[in-house]
């Protein structure tokens, strides 16, 4: 496999001597890294896998997930050994809930970097006040990608990992000299609003129209699913009804609301204060079609060496079966025989055209090396 990565290792179950075992599978050839990717279940914290991160002669980096994609295929288990061909540079921030309020500056090894592979613990707070810091510290027109690791039990554990040790509450940030490209997809529709969020607090939606939200939450959602959310689990049904924040671009940043506490709607990603939010519906078909479509526009005439998708755990639960249907939709136009890999994400990173960087929910972030001749 040409590209930015080697050919990659499935890892049934992740412990030092499967590990072991995998790296002695990489072919004889120059790799700068090692990606490792692993599902949240299967991960053996802290003590075992810190040992393989010390122990290793090559810089491990990566996190845990919910899900691993390996040749359009979702695995619930075990773990993805990736090899890194091209130079990378690894930085972490740890306690990224209070580095916004810090004061601490950034300083990055900047010198000729076209990209930065961006992994977060997806369940803590500030990650866009982070990210915005970030950015400011990475050269001008870098292209930025990635994902927010964690579990889908919503426990607040260890998901990042360096050749240093184990993280939470943190973010890791590599940069490459490789430049990249970027689809970006979600085909979530307007169901109502716009609704002003008078009051937010981080993560947490307080208020729309001055009243409590929750409230307007329920009414929107109880009248178009004709369910109750008293008789159905919040989470389930607030799948199908995700936040859009309203941008300049005319594009919808979607938000997740995934619990109520204390009545406020809690969301993956903070709500900016006084911004217009809509509440959103999808249908299977819809979400499907616009990844495809996205993917089949940018794919043509191009040759895809590698790819790498981050996408939504909660795409995945939404969709159920027909999941499979979206990721051969991205991966058919890509029309190479290398497989597509990629994770199921607690948020997805992505810089826009116009340099902002964004974290994403329930979107596809399709990541793809280009060429240069």
């Amino acid at each position: 496999m040409q590209g930015v990565f080697g050919d990659p290792i499935y890892i049934e179950t992740l412990s030092e001597a499967t590990f072991s075992s995998a790296l002695a599978e990489i072919p004889n050839t120059k790799f700068e890294s090692i990606l490792l990717i692993a599902v949240d279940q299967d991960t053996p914290f802290p003590k075992e896998l810190e040992s393989l991160l010390s122990n290793s002669e090559f810089p491990i980096w990566g996190g845990v997930f919910p899900g691993i994609i390996l040749a359009a295929q979702v695995k619930k288990s075990g773990a993805l050994v990736i090899p890194i061909v091209v130079k990378t540079h690894i930085d972490i921030i740890e306690n990224i809930s209070q580095f916004p309020h810090s004061g601490k500056q950034l300083s990055f090894d900047n010198h000729d970097t076209k990209s930065a592979l961006i992994l977060t613990d997806g369940l803590t707070d500030s990650i866009e006040d982070t990210l915005e810091i970030v950015i400011k510290s990475l050269p001008s027109n870098t292209v930025v990608f990635g994902g927010g690791a964690g579990s889908l039990s919503f426990e607040k554990k260890p998901c990042l990992f360096t050749p240093k040790g184990t993280y939470q509450d943190a973010m890791l940030i590599v940069t490459m000299t490789q430049p990249w490209e970027l689809v970006i997809s979600h085909g979530w529709e307007i169901l109502d609003g716009p609704f002003l969020a008078n009051e937010v607090s981080g993560n947490e939606v307080i208020q729309l129209n001055f009243q409590p939200a929750i409230d307007i939450y329920s009414s929107v959602v109880e009248d178009h699913s004709k369910k109750s959310l008293q008789d159905t689990s919040f989470f389930d049904i607030a799948q199908t009804y995700p936040f859009g924040i309203d941008r300049l671009d005319n594009e919808l940043l979607v938000r997740d609301p995934i619990k109520v506490e204390n009545n406020h709607l809690v969301c993956v990603g903070d709500i900016p204060e006084n911004t217009m939010l809509y509440i959103l519906k999808g249908e299977p078909s819809s979400l499907i079609k616009a990844t495809k479509d996205a993917a089949t526009s940018r794919y043509a005439n191009h040759s895809i060496n590698n790819g790498f998708l981050f996408t939504c755990i909660s795409r995945e639960l939404f969709l159920k079966d027909r999941f499979q249907d979206e990721l051969l939709g991205i991966a058919k136009p890509m029309n190479n025989n290398n497989p597509l890999i990629g994770v199921l994400a607690l948020g997805e990173i992505a810089s826009s055209v116009n340099g902002c960087v964004d974290f994403h929910n329930k979107t596809a972030v399709m990541a793809m090396p280009t060429v240069v001749n």
